[in-house]
């Protein structure tokens, strides 16, 4: 996040990918205006469907209506179950109102 806090983000692109290491707010604050921000989400949460919903839900609060992708912070881990998966997918649609 070093690099966001100093403002040092440059390049001829639309879409910025947030780690999820990197809070979505300081991302969101930052360059939010310049860049659809796109993540955030730990994939652990995966392993919990009641996580999943939680950080979702954080992440649309967070964002508000600003210009957004939801998605992983990074890949996602090879024995998540596939119905979390599908969780993950419902969650994000229930919450941006987009199906």
């Amino acid at each position: 996040p070093a690099f966001i806090e100093r403002g040092l983000v440059y390049g001829n692109f639309d879409v910025f990918g947030v780690d999820w290491g990197t809070p979505m707010a300081l991302a969101k604050e930052k360059l939010g205006d310049q860049y659809v921000l796109q993540g955030n989400m730990e994939p652990c949460r995966l392993y919990s469907k009641e996580a999943t919903t939680e950080c979702v839900e954080a992440i649309q609060e967070i964002m508000g209506g600003k210009r957004h992708i939801f998605n992983l912070g990074h890949g996602i881990l090879p024995d998540v179950p596939v119905e979390n998966a599908k969780h993950f997918v419902s969650e994000c649609q229930r919450v941006s109102g987009k199906k």
